[in-house]
């Protein structure tokens, strides 16, 4: 997959991702993110971005300040 922005080669790994919600954050482990070298910018394959989503559903009721959970499809 290219980079949208600057169209160089992007590579698939393994990073966090934050969502920050109104009562808290949230900070996802290990996530499959696809990330150009060069300029950094990042892309989430769909399921990936479903699946994060989820999480945000999940937690948004909870009484949190700071809730670290790990990525998992």
């Amino acid at each position: 997959m290219n980079c949208y922005f600057c169209n160089a080669k992007m590579s698939l790994e393994s990073a966090g991702f934050m969502i920050e919600l109104a009562h808290g954050i949230i900070a996802i482990k290990d996530v499959p993110t696809n990330i150009c070298p060069k300029c950094g910018q990042r892309s989430y394959k769909d399921d990936v971005a479903r699946q994060l989503e989820r999480i945000r559903v999940g937690l948004r009721g909870e009484a949190l300040e700071v809730a670290v959970v790990r990525f998992s499809e």
